[in-house]
């Protein structure tokens, strides 16, 4: 009666371990879907950050060659300005006026130039 006892509670774990363990392998191969699935959703994220980060590159030198005439002509309008603003002093009214003008023209060259050292 013993030995009955003994095969029957060797049996039963044996059944319960293999009950365990294949319960273990439907659980990883679960896991192994949703990785894969998330894996495939970084890959496209990155696909998409690389065509971005070409589209950026791209466009750089682009941008950069237009904020360096932005700034050339910035400074050449400052320069005027400057010119004009010399001859104001020594002058009459409409000299005065026409160095308001051309310093307003210098501001809005600089604020051109500085607009697009914020888009590089």
């Amino acid at each position: 009666m013993k030995k009955i006892i003994l095969i029957l509670a060797i049996v039963g774990y044996a059944m319960y371990g293999h009950a365990s363990a294949s319960s273990k392998t439907s659980i990883i191969k679960l896991d192994s879907a949703g990785v894969s699935r998330k894996l495939n959703d970084l890959n496209s994220k990155l696909a998409d950050l690389k065509n971005q980060l070409t589209g950026y590159q791209n466009q750089l030198p682009v941008d950069s060659a237009k904020y360096q005439d932005l700034l050339s002509k910035s400074l050449d309008e400052q320069k005027k300005s400057k010119d004009y603003a010399k001859d104001a002093v020594g002058g009459d009214v409409s000299d005065a006026k026409k160095a308001a003008k051309q310093a307003k023209k210098a501001a809005d060259a600089t604020d051109d130039a500085n607009d697009a050292k914020k888009k590089i």
